[in-house]
Parts: C-alpha cells; sequence; structure tokens
C-alpha cells in the first residue's frame, strides 16, 4: 500500500469510527449496551432511553447518523487548518480555528468536554491580559492557554498532523505542541505522543503490534508500564478490557483499552465494533483505534468498509481537505 493511502486511512479511519460510536458513546454499561446494540452496533441514532437507569451520560441529542462527536470535529479543526495552510503545521491558525469552531457563537453545536471549555477560558483571560497581539505572540499564546487535563482530547487532534509528518524529524515536536494547545499535562503527552509514535510507524509500514510496542518502548516509565501491561493482558472481551483499565476518557484508561483492542483485532469493522462494545468513552478511543486500523488497511478489504465511508457526513469535504493537508512542502 503507498504511504498516501495509509495516510488517507489513517485520517478518514479516526473520523469513520469516531462517527461510529456516537449511538453508545458514553454509555457505560456494556450489558446494556450489548442488549440495545446487537450485533451491529455502529452508526446507530443517539437514543436517550438506551441510557435510562444505568451508568452512562446522553450527550449527543443534536446529532444523527453519521456526524462525528466533538472528539472528531476536534480532530476536523486539525485537518482544516492544515489545509488552509498548504499542511504546514501552525499552532496559532490552529488555535484560532479552534476557538471559531467551540466558543460561543463557533461553528460546533454539541457538547463541549472540559479541555475545551478550560482552554477556551484560558485563551479568553490572556486575551483580556492583552496577550497574543500580532504573529509572534499569537504563537506563544497558543503554546500556553492548553487546560490541565488529561483526557483524549489530547489525542484526537492528531491523526491528520501524523499523517502529514510521519517520517518527518520535527513531528514528535509538533505533535506534542498540538496537545498542549488544549492538554496541559504531562500524563496527556505521555500517552498522547505514545499514539502518534505508533500511528506513525503503522503509516510508514510497520505492523499495528511492531508499532505499539516500539512506542511503548519510548514512552516514560508510568505509561510504558501501563501499555505493556496492555499488550500482555489475558484478556480479549471488550467488557472486562475496560472494566480492567477504566472506561473513561482518562489517557490512561483509554489508550490501554485501545491497545489491547489492537492487539487482537486488526480488521477496521472488528476492532471498532469490540471498542464500541467496550462502552465509556468508545468515541474518545475511536479516533485513536480507527486511526490505527485504517492506516493499516486502508479503504475497502480489511480497512475502512466503503458502506462505512459513505455514511460519513461531510465526506466530500473531508477527501478534499486530507488532500491539501497532507501535500508535502
Amino acid at each position: 500500500m503507498h504511504p498516501n493511502q495509509r495516510k488517507q486511512g489513517a485520517i478518514l479511519g479516526a473520523l469513520v469510527a469516531d462517527a461510529a460510536s456516537l449511538g453508545f458513546h458514553w454509555l457505560y454499561d456494556a450489558d446494556r449496551l450489548a442488549d440495545v446494540a446487537g450485533a451491529k452496533p455502529e452508526f446507530a441514532a443517539p437514543n436517550p432511553r438506551d441510557y435510562e437507569g444505568v451508568a452512562g451520560y446522553f450527550a449527543h441529542a443534536d446529532k444523527s447518523p453519521g456526524d462525528v462527536t466533538h472528539y472528531g470535529e476536534q480532530m476536523a479543526v486539525a485537518l482544516r487548518s492544515l489545509a488552509q495552510n498548504g499542511g504546514a503545521w501552525m499552532p496559532a491558525d490552529y488555535l484560532a480555528e479552534f476557538r471559531a469552531t467551540f466558543e460561543r457563537g463557533g461553528s460546533f453545536s454539541g457538547y463541549i468536554d472540559a479541555a475545551t471549555r478550560g482552554t477556551l477560558d484560558n485563551a479568553k483571560e490572556a486575551e483580556a491580559k492583552g496577550e497574543g497581539e500580532g504573529s509572534k505572540e499569537d504563537v506563544e499564546l497558543s503554546l500556553k492557554v492548553g487546560a490541565d487535563d488529561a483526557q483524549m482530547p489530547a489525542f484526537s487532534k492528531l491523526p491528520p498532523i501524523v499523517a502529514r509528518y510521519a517520517g518527518d524529524p520535527r513531528l514528535l515536536e509538533i505533535a506534542e505542541e498540538a496537545i498542549r494547545i488544549t492538554n496541559n499535562h504531562d500524563e496527556a503527552v505521555a500517552y498522547a505522543l505514545f499514539g502518534a509514535r505508533a500511528l506513525e510507524q503503522v503509516i510508514l509500514g510497520e505492523s499495528i503490534l511492531h508499532a505499539m510496542k516500539a512506542a511503548a518502548a519510548e514512552a516514560p516509565d508510568s505509561a510504558r508500564e501501563v501499555i505493556e501491561s496492555a499488550l500482555a493482558l489475558d484478556e480479549n472481551r471488550p467488557k472486562y478490557i475496560a472494566e480492567h483499565f477504566g472506561a473513561a476518557c482518562y489517557t490512561r484508561m483509554a489508550i490501554p483499552v485501545s491497545v489491547t483492542i489492537l492487539r487482537d483485532h486488526l480488521v477496521f469493522v472488528g476492532g471498532v465494533r469490540q471498542n464500541i462494545f467496550a462502552g465509556g468513552d468508545n468515541a474518545g478511543r475511536g479516533i485513536f483505534v480507527g486511526a490505527m486500523l485504517g492506516a493499516a488497511g486502508g479503504i475497502g478489504g480489511d480497512g475502512i468498509p466503503l458502506s462505512w465511508l459513505s455514511r460519513l457526513s461531510g465526506l466530500e469535504r473531508y477527501l478534499t481537505q486530507v488532500e491539501a493537508a497532507c501535500a508535502e512542502d
């Protein structure tokens, strides 16, 4: 497979997996999820009745099947920023696009997570102090407004950045910069950079398992030990994987759950379904799971099914942006 196909697969795979998870996002009761979802949980319509009487949070009343969650929209912000700058990473432009999307009156309508709220509040506070006037200061502003938050928005913007800069020695520096714009937290950086390293290796042609092992070896000790335990976990049932590591939005939970699922499910459909069935923050995990499986399998075959891809709202726009974002300098 050509590297450009892997890059496209990583970006589209993340968006498709996120959208596929929408209907059962934040339904923490895996037994209820299995009962209401049947064998094919993907692209379900959000239904508040599915969440009644069990652990869960119904957040997407205004969304329809095929729409991405706020995680997918966070990734789309990075994709748009890259596309409108010829593939160049511009942190000030990314923050401006992020604010135009998620601030009150912005283009996004839906759930706003804690990392996003914190980042927006910090940006407004810095602006009120007179910071961020001029291009140099705008860059400096973008690098100090991130929320003190270790949840999955840390990774959600990375697939298009990794796709664009895979094989480039600047990748990890750029990725950390992007992470800290919304999640200025060392734990978030450690786990999200693991994801970036692993995804880069898959885009460059390594197997998913080899990529995860190699990326784990480069992680700080605290994250490395958890990720290696996920690779070694003697369990492959999604409900119990999530119970073992936790099904919430924190990177220290979501990344290891994703790792164990990816270890055992190398076909896009199977991997994304298992991630949905694990419950909890399946959409947040879906960005990583979908990017890895999409990069490995591309479109069609064991990769992203055309029937799933065609259900993604805004597909034509994303295809155009992927082409522009992955343009070489």
